[in-house]
């Protein structure tokens, strides 16, 4: 419970692929220094019946832009810049409770108000330039205009949500740091919504921001859907949202969705290698009527 972290800029390196931007130009081989090694032949080109040949990355037709980004993310002071609003969203308690009320009526909801002026405090190149919707008003919807219309080219939909698990007081000493301290050790930040989900959404809107100052203009629209109760099924935002958005954009209307998830990182040979993760699993619920002679474990039937 307490080891809540995030690889802040491995994650907001996820969010920026997600939009079309890599930050290599040269091939994978030519990045880790594992394909120098004596055994990489047996793995590489096709030497080994069954694997793949190395594609090489995909880089922006748009050069500037990718060096004004590359020139940003390797910038320890834009990496402090980004640990700090992490951290300071961190330390809002938004929490959501199964027993909550209608919007409006529960006063526990009116947290939510601090996460959306966190987040217009801190991005108002985004309130610029892209549309903000409020949905059930603590659902935010960020739309920014592609150059190509929807019809042509299906938006991109990047969720994430405002709420984490409530935090038990009773709980509170078995934390290595405060929950809503938003702590951060040198290496890993501490707290209640650190990757669940609170990382992901200073992420996407983050290089959302960085774009928009690169000078980068979409050819597709991007959406931004951030909900307020995840946590408790999504009845008050995520489906308002969903319903928002299918009346917007009809069936089918979305071109690609990216939700939370883990991204993954392994090292091996001293480099980090990112697992690929294109889907994740759903759920299934099964009903299983067993007809059976009784038995016992010692003599089943």
């Amino acid at each position: 419970m307490a080891n809540r972290h995030l690889w802040i800029l491995g994650s907001l390196t996820v969010a920026l692929a997600s939009l079309f931007l890599a930050f290599e130009n040269s091939a994978t081989f030519e990045i880790y220094r594992f394909f120098d090694s004596p055994v990489a032949p047996k793995y590489l080109f096709g030497a080994q019946s069954g694997v793949c040949e190395q594609a090489p990355i995909l880089s922006p037709s748009n050069t500037q832009v990718e060096q004004f980004i590359r020139d940003k993310v390797e910038d320890p002071k834009y990496q402090n810049e980004i640990i700090e609003k992490l951290s300071g969203l961190i330390q809002i308690p938004s929490e959501s409770y199964d027993d909550l009320g209608p919007i409006g009526q529960d006063d526990r909801w009116d947290i939510f108000y601090q996460v959306e002026k966190y987040i217009k405090t801190k991005y108002p190149t985004i309130l610029k330039r892209a549309k903000l919707d409020h949905v059930n008003t603590h659902g935010l919807i960020f739309t920014w205009e592609g150059s190509v219309p929807t019809s042509e080219a299906k938006p991109v939909l990047m969720l994430a949500h405002q709420d984490v698990v409530p935090v038990m007081a009773e709980n509170v000493p078995d934390w290595t740091h405060p929950p809503y301290e938003g702590h951060f050790d040198g290496k890993t930040i501490w707290g209640r919504g650190s990757t669940d989900d609170k990382g992901y959404l200073i992420s996407i809107i983050e290089s959302m921001d960085l774009l928009m100052k690169s000078g980068f203009k979409p050819k597709r629209t991007i959406i931004l859907a951030f909900g307020c109760d995840e946590e408790i099924s999504g009845q008050n935002c995520a489906r308002p949202i969903s319903e928002l958005l299918h009346d917007r954009y009809g069936d089918e209307g979305i071109y690609m969705i990216m939700d939370e998830g883990s991204f993954g990182l392994q090292t091996q040979f001293d480099q980090s290698f990112a697992m690929v993760s294109v889907a994740e699993k759903g759920y299934l619920d099964v009903g299983i009527n067993v007809t059976s002679p009784g038995g016992h474990a010692s003599n089943p039937p």
